[in-house]
C-alpha cells in the first residue's frame, strides 16, 4: 500500500515538475542554447527527495525529465541532463536525512537547497560547456542569479510545509 501512495506522489510529484519548468518558467537563451531556466520546476523534484527520501526523489527527477522532454522537447535528448534532473531530486533527500531531521529551520533549509542547487547548476554548466562549447564566463552569471531567487522562494515555501506534515504525522500517531 505505501508503495503505491509512494508512485503515486511520484507522479503528481514529476507531474508538476514536468508544468511548472517546461510551460511556467522564465526561459533565458545562451548562443542558441537554453543557457538559465528560472521557475518552480526543480521544487516538486526536491520535495520528492526531502519527504520520500533520495531514491524516491531521483526516480521523479528521470520521470520529469523524459516525459517532459517527450512533450516538449528542446534540441537533442541528452542523457547528461537526465542524470542531472535525477541528482534534483536525490541531492535534497540525502541532505534532508543528515542536514535537516532533526532541526528544521530558515537557515538549514537554505543551505539543503543552497548545496543542492549549486551542484546540479554546476553540472548542467559543464554539461553545457562541454556539449555545445559555450564559455564557464557566459553560462555562471546567469546561473547564480537564478539560484539567488530561487533559494528564498524554496525555502519559505517549503519550510511551512514540512513543519505542517510534521505536525499531522505526530497528530496520526497519538490517535
Amino acid at each position: 500500500m505505501k508503495y503505491t501512495k509512494n508512485i503515486t506522489f511520484v507522479s503528481l510529484l514529476s507531474a508538476l515538475s514536468i508544468i511548472f519548468a517546461r510551460f511556467l518558467s522564465l526561459r533565458i537563451s545562451i548562443g542558441g542554447v537554453e543557457g538559465i531556466r528560472i521557475g518552480f520546476g526543480d521544487l516538486p523534484l526536491m520535495l520528492t527527495g526531502i519527504l520520500l527520501g533520495p531514491w524516491w526523489g531521483a526516480l521523479a527527477g528521470i520521470v520529469a525529465d523524459i516525459i517532459g522532454y517527450i512533450l516538449s522537447p528542446m534540441g537533442p535528448y541528452m542523457p547528461h541532463f537526465t542524470f542531472t534532473s535525477a541528482l534534483k531530486g536525490f541531492l535534497p533527500g540525502i541532505l534532508f536525512i543528515y542536514l535537516l531531521k532533526e532541526s528544521k529551520n530558515l537557515i538549514s533549509l537554505s543551505i539543503l537547497f543552497l548545496i543542492s542547487k549549486i551542484t546540479v547548476s554546476s553540472l548542467i554548466v559543464f554539461f553545457i560547456h562541454v556539449l555545445f562549447g559555450l564559455p564557464y564566463s557566459v553560462l555562471i552569471p546567469p546561473r547564480i542569479i537564478a539560484i539567488l531567487i530561487e533559494i528564498p522562494l524554496y525555502t519559505i515555501i517549503t519550510l511551512p510545509l514540512l513543519i505542517r506534515l510534521e505536525k499531522e504525522i505526530l497528530i496520526k500517531l497519538t490517535q
